[in-house]
């Protein structure tokens, strides 16, 4: 996690963005003079560096048992016991517990369930899932960037679902243009490292400080040390 803190303070291709309740701010893309990662087709699709570590495939099957039995008590199990939730203070296993089976419990959840599918990436010693979320963005203001989440996410000249296809983007990074709009069905966005631009389904996008999960093995079995979002 160190290498992805580091990135955080370079200079970005974009002007400054911030994500804050769920919304980003972004500006268009400079380009000229920074270090625009590989995008084409495919790019970041989901990938599984996990799988030859000891253990992990143990560990990331019974984390997948236990969000689709929606069982609070196996996945605290799970946690270690400072386990990191939030940054504003909040942590421990007794408040995953009372997360899961509160209130907030189906959007958390939920969120584990959109994490399993997206692979699981080294770092630093750590499982981290996403994969997305460990990969080396360049300069690109991570706080600002987009990932199409589909190897056929449709990119449309107006914000209507029977709009013309202008093009169809595959694991790919956008940069919203003007605000995000969390309650809009589209955004209206460009391609890094490209000249397209056009209108995405929001529920095809995700930021890559949505919720991810950082499981560590300091002695004994592998633990969950944080199930967060933001930055």
């Amino acid at each position: 996690m160190a290498a992805r803190r580091a990135l955080r303070h370079l200079a970005s291709i974009f002007a400054t963005g911030i994500l804050a309740a769920g919304a980003l701010f972004t500006s268009p893309p400079v380009l000229a003079g920074f270090t625009v990662p590989a995008n084409g087709p495919g790019a970041f699709a989901p990938r599984d560096t996990c799988a030859m570590v000891k253990e992990a495939a143990a560990f990331r099957a019974s984390l997948k048992r236990a969000v689709l039995a929606r069982d609070a008590g196996a996945l605290a199990a799970m946690a270690d016991r400072d386990i990191l939730l939030d940054y504003g203070g909040g942590g421990g296993r007794s408040e995953l517990t009372q997360r899961l089976a509160g209130p907030s419990g189906p959007a958390l959840w939920g969120e584990l369930d959109a994490i399993l599918p997206l692979g699981c990436a080294v770092e630093d010693g750590a499982l981290t899932l996403p994969w997305f979320f460990a990969q080396d963005l360049g300069d690109v203001d991570t706080t600002s960037a987009l990932l199409t989440t589909g190897n056929r996410v449709a990119m449309r000249a107006q914000p209507r679902a029977d709009a013309r296809i202008s093009r169809m983007l595959n694991w790919q990074l956008v940069v919203v243009l003007g605000d995000f709009r969390p309650a809009s069905k589209y955004q209206h966005v460009t391609l890094i490292g490209g000249n397209a631009s056009g209108y995405i389904a929001t529920a095809s996008l995700r930021s890559p400080y949505s919720y991810r999960l950082i499981a560590e093995r300091k002695s004994g079995p592998w633990r969950i040390t944080a199930l967060i979002a933001g930055d």
